[in-house]
């Protein structure tokens, strides 16, 4: 029962914006650090024969012709979006992400926003939503 409630309130603290989140308990975050899972690397591959790539950051939740990225199990990719994005340059058309954005520090939100667009094709469609940073 223990475990159980230490694994929900890790859940429940990762969903508050990070700098929050960090001052609660820092002990309970997600690592950061996580390598790119074998099958991961085989689904890119394959992805990367579609002609039109989507991708919907950090959501796990399936959407018709979208490829998910996030940390948590039932995402397409399984990926830490604080590293190097493994798409090549000008491959993807468009990304989107809602309320992902608030939850990285101001450090991290720097080379994550460069990588979506390094990987962005030039005309292609990058759009967020955040919560007012006020």
């Amino acid at each position: 029962m223990k475990k159980f409630l230490k694994q929900k309130l890790k859940y429940l603290i990762n969903l508050f914006p990070r700098p929050i989140s960090e001052s609660l308990i820092g002990i309970y975050r997600i690592p950061h650090k996580i390598k790119i899972l074998t099958s991961n690397k085989r689904r890119i591959s394959n992805f990367l024969k579609q002609e039109l790539i989507k991708l919907e950051l950090g959501d796990c939740v399936k959407k018709q012709g979208w490829i998910t990225i996030d940390l948590k199990e039932g995402a397409d990719l399984r990926l830490n979006l604080i590293g190097p994005i493994p798409f090549p340059s000008n491959s993807i058309a468009e990304i989107h992400s809602e309320h992902f954005f608030e939850h990285l520090t101001i450090k991290e939100l720097g080379p994550c926003l460069r990588e979506c667009f390094r990987i962005l094709k030039p005309n292609g469609e990058i759009s967020f939503s955040v919560p007012d940073f006020g």
